[in-house]
């Protein structure tokens, strides 16, 4: 009888080990597909956001700027946006973000640290 014990303890243990791992390795996995689709998602919004920035500066309209970044920041249900120049200083933001100052230093470095390439605006 103690043996029939041993073996089904053996069998328990041995069967959660193995769905333990094949749930780390699933989550792992499902993990990595939402970051890439994140990181994509968010290079499409940087685009269009550029696109539309630059289409505002040639116009010489950057007035319209803020509600386009408004715009952007509501349809990609993000905290805020900051759109700086070059030498780093920002240019607008959304509402309310401005005045959260210790995250817009964490998103400027994080930002360029990213991986996410976001080129420069340019005005011509």
């Amino acid at each position: 009888m103690r043996l029939s014990h041993r073996l089904f303890g053996c069998l328990v243990v041995g069967v959660a080990l193995v769905s333990t791992a094949f749930a780390w390795t699933d989550v792992r996995e499902r993990t990595a597909e939402l970051r890439a689709g994140l990181t994509k998602q968010t290079a499409n919004d940087a685009n269009g956001l550029e696109q539309a920035l630059v289409a505002l500066a040639k116009d010489g309209d950057l007035d319209r700027a803020d509600t386009a970044v408004e715009r952007a920041r509501t349809r990609a249900k993000l905290t805020g946006i900051v759109v700086v120049d070059r030498q780093g200083r920002p240019i607008t933001t959304t509402k309310g973000l401005s005045a959260r100052k210790p995250l817009f230093n964490i998103s400027q470095t994080t930002a360029s640290s990213t991986s996410v390439p976001v080129p420069p605006l340019q005005a011509t």
